[in-house]
């Protein structure tokens, strides 16, 4: 600093001094003014727009909606309320439902063990237009709804059945939520519209729409008598013992009902029964026939039937049998049962998830005897170690009835029956023809004799040989309605 005072004359520092404090006094006085001018100006407010007023009390609704509100919204309401999520959502989806403790599993496992159901992942559920998401504290869960191909309750859990990948089982805190969690997913599926939509008896929108409905709408018929299901069943080709089996077992629960009207004691009974015989013997027509009377005694609620197998009650994971199992006999209840080849659920090792079948369908059984009937059905030998295989099978199965295999002369009607049903006719010589043919299959018979199935299947490929006879003529229409013997020789040609 000495020296650079040195190199300049007193007045030059001088003059130099005086311009530098000349340029802080202006600078000074330039920034007060701006103050000033500042502290005069009314800062302009930051604007908040307020939610309409009928969004408020939309929100409110929303927030002290009820359980019974939540689902009475989603099977009537239009529209459907929005919820906040913590997620990030893709464009146009929308967040419809949260539960705040949800449990996502899965029926995992390593080899050679069974599966058993892993916790996947713990925390909040959203359900949204798009997706199922359970959010955990560091990941989150997701399915798509287009990946869903069916959703139930069970066993206080939503199971939620997918295309291609495991079946997650959703538990929540709330069991009532459960239900809500399923019409609102169920809706999501059918594009969103309200369900009540789509369920029996909804009204429809406008005047053109009652008039189609009505056009469309079947006319109701009245119910069918005992009488004249009974009439049905004496219709039926052969079969003559299984026709007695079943009028004695009218009479039996008739008589059943007279004494429960008096007031007098009725034995302790059931009515679950055994159908033994190949197939093709009319086995599941008169289990079909059988319920329908059962409804009209008073004893199912409904009298239908459903058929299941072993595919149908039997699953590859533990813990899956008895809930597929139970969804069967929950389907069947107020009809019959019909367990086609049900041996099959007893024939395997005693790790076979056939037996975990029958002890949930034995339970099952039990807890529904009022209103079902179980038709066990099968070939004999196989049906008699079927229910010699439990103590409660053989205390619940006490009927044994015998489906025969047909004579030749029954099979031969069968066949003219079908053409008759069907509205074709028989030229001279079919009817001879068909006989001879069902004599030597009778003849040839083994324990896999087709019967009634073998009759169908002849019937349907001499319909294929006289497409191919008439398809390149002109034929008139009793040609169209004619089966010839032509036709049965194209099939000894083919065969």
């Amino acid at each position: 600093m000495d020296g650079f005072k040195k190199g300049l004359r007193p007045d030059r520092v001088t003059r130099i001094t005086d311009r530098v404090v000349g340029l802080l006094d202006r600078w000074l006085t330039s920034l007060e003014e701006q103050t000033a001018s500042d502290r005069d100006v009314v800062p302009e407010p930051i604007r908040v727009t307020p939610l309409a007023r009928e969004g408020r009390a939309f929100e409110k609704r929303h927030e002290m909606q009820t359980i019974e509100e939540l689902r009475r919204s989603i099977i009537d309401d239009e529209e459907l309320p929005s919820i906040m999520t913590p997620m990030i959502l893709r464009r146009g989806e929308i967040a419809r439902l949260k539960a705040q403790r949800a449990v996502w599993r899965e029926l995992r496992g390593t080899p050679g063990t069974h599966p058993g159901l892993s916790v996947v992942e713990i925390g909040q559920l959203y359900i949204t237009n798009q997706r199922i998401i359970v959010t955990g504290v560091a990941s989150e869960t997701t399915l798509e709804l287009s990946e869903v191909d069916d959703v139930t309750v069970s066993d206080g859990m939503l199971l939620i059945s997918r295309i291609g990948k495991l079946d997650p089982y959703i538990e929540l805190s709330s069991p009532a939520m459960l239900d809500v969690a399923l019409l609102l997913i169920e809706r999501e599926r059918r594009g969103g519209r309200p369900l009540k939509e789509f369920l029996d008896g909804a009204q429809p929108k406008t005047p053109a729409e009652s008039e189609l409905i009505a056009q469309q709408k079947p006319q109701a018929t009245p119910p069918e008598t005992i009488e004249a299901l009974l009439a049905k069943l004496d219709k039926l080709v052969g079969l003559t013992s299984v026709k007695g089996e079943i009028h004695t077992l009218v009479n039996v629960a008739r008589v059943r009902e007279m004494r429960k009207k008096e007031g007098l004691k009725v034995p302790p009974g059931s009515y679950h029964m055994v159908f033994v015989g190949p197939p093709g013997t009319g086995k599941t027509t008169v289990a079909r026939l059988l319920a329908q009377i059962f409804h009209a005694l008073g004893l199912l609620s409904k009298g239908h039937l459903v058929e299941v197998d072993r595919a149908e009650l039997v699953a590859g994971y533990v813990g899956q049998t008895a809930i597929k199992t139970d969804a069967c006999i929950k389907e069947a209840l107020g009809g019959v049962l019909f367990i086609d080849e049900a041996y099959s659920l007893a024939s395997g090792s005693e790790q076979d998830f056939g037996r975990e079948a029958i002890e949930t369908l034995l339970k099952l059984m039990e807890d529904n005897r009022e209103d079902l009937v179980v038709v066990a059905a099968g070939y004999r030998d196989r049906m008699e170690i079927f229910v010699e295989s439990n103590p409660g099978l053989r205390s619940r199965f006490t009927r044994f009835i015998d489906f025969p295999d047909y004579s030749p002369e029954e099979l031969t009607t069968i066949f003219t029956r079908l053409a008759e049903e069907e509205g074709y006719q028989l030229s001279e010589g079919v009817v001879e023809s068909v006989k001879q043919r069902m004599v030597d299959a009778y003849a040839a018979r083994t324990s896999n004799f087709g019967n009634g199935r073998m009759v169908r299947n002849l019937f349907e490929e001499s319909l294929t040989a006289q497409a191919n006879r008439l398809a390149n003529a002109s034929p008139t229409r009793d040609q169209l309605c004619t089966i010839t013997v032509e036709d049965l020789k194209d099939l000894d040609s083919e065969t």
